[in-house]
């Protein structure tokens, strides 16, 4: 079986994790700053099934799609959700053709509100990439309004963009469960992973219902620590065990990131005392020689010190 991809791998990872009620109500609770998100009534939240989405659109990669109530009346709003890992320049273009076609489809179903019309339809991208998202949210500023005074036929059609490498999640409620996974994404040191971790085991202190910690470490396994087959994810049934998962998945971590730290420290710490011994035999050498040592590789720096032992000249050490 060939192995996935880890870009693969990460988008199937997110998609688990976002397959969890609890993860949907935060991300939009804690990233999607309207004022009316406070209207929604999210404990009627529901995932959407194949008799409310097309197969085509169902099958589309990377997409959730769910709905809840307005507090307090019958009114629905959906929402589709896409994890995205590169920028796309038209990925508005490319999300308003979904958005119209899951329209479609609600109309196909007869989902519209009390007076005939479509529901409200909430398109969020979460964004994990590296570079910072420069691309349109509205489809309109991918449309040159040409001539003046055409502008009010450009559809606007607006996605909600959540860009996590730039997302304050240090500043929400500790128990946001897409700030901790963000925290856990951008943590660079032992101390703040261990940190991220007590406040994960603290905001899932009940049961595991739907298995979302069991999701929350099949994350760390994957993509956060180096993968592992299936087969090394247990079942986990209580908060220790949880936590200890955890623990064990960050020490894990940490020893691996430090073994590779020190193994390339010690790469370096041979070719710049090869770069120093020739120095001190040859006096000083030209940056094409000083380019070669650098690039080269444990075997060839260790035949290479060899040489200089008995070498007369510069061109004894690299000759073939």
């Amino acid at each position: 079986m060939s192995e996935i991809p880890p870009r693969k791998r990460h988008d199937r990872t997110y998609r688990l994790l976002f397959s969890q009620p609890r993860m949907i109500e935060d991300l939009v609770r804690g990233f999607i700053c309207e004022p009316w998100i406070e209207e929604l009534d999210f404990t009627t939240l529901e995932p959407l099934n194949a008799s409310h989405v097309s197969e085509r659109l169902h099958s589309r990669d990377g997409d959730g799609a769910w709905r809840l109530r307005v507090r307090g009346t019958s009114a629905w709003v959906y929402l589709l959700v896409e994890f995205q890992s590169e920028v796309q320049r038209f990925m508005a273009l490319r999300q308003a053709a979904y958005q119209v076609l899951f329209y479609q489809q609600l109309l196909k179903q007869g989902e519209l509100t009390e007076d005939g019309r479509l529901p409200i339809v909430l398109t969020i991208v979460v964004y994990n990439g590296r570079a910072r998202w420069l691309a349109p949210v509205e489809l309109a500023e991918l449309i040159r309004v040409l001539p003046a005074g055409s502008a009010p036929y450009a559809p606007r059609l607006r996605l909600a963009l959540v860009e996590m490498e730039v997302e304050r999640a240090s500043e929400l409620a500790s128990g946001n469960l897409v700030a901790l996974l963000i925290r856990l994404e951008t943590s660079r040191s032992r101390s703040s992973l261990r940190r991220v971790v007590r406040d994960l085991v603290a905001a899932l202190p009940g049961p595991d219902e739907g298995g979302l910690r069991r999701a929350f470490v099949v994350w760390l396994q994957r993509v956060l620590l180096p993968a592992k087959g299936e087969e090394d994810i247990p079942e986990l049934v209580g908060l220790e065990g949880f936590r200890a998962m955890l623990i064990e998945r960050v020490e894990e971590w940490s020893r691996e990131i430090e073994a590779r730290a020190e193994k390339k420290w010690r790469k370096e710490e041979r070719r710049e005392l090869l770069l120093r011994q020739l120095e001190i035999k040859f006096g000083e050498i030209d940056q094409q020689t000083r380019s070669r040592v650098l690039a080269a590789g444990p075997q060839r720096l260790l035949r290479w010190a060899e040489r200089l032992v008995t070498a007369e000249i510069l061109a004894d050490v690299f000759r073939r």
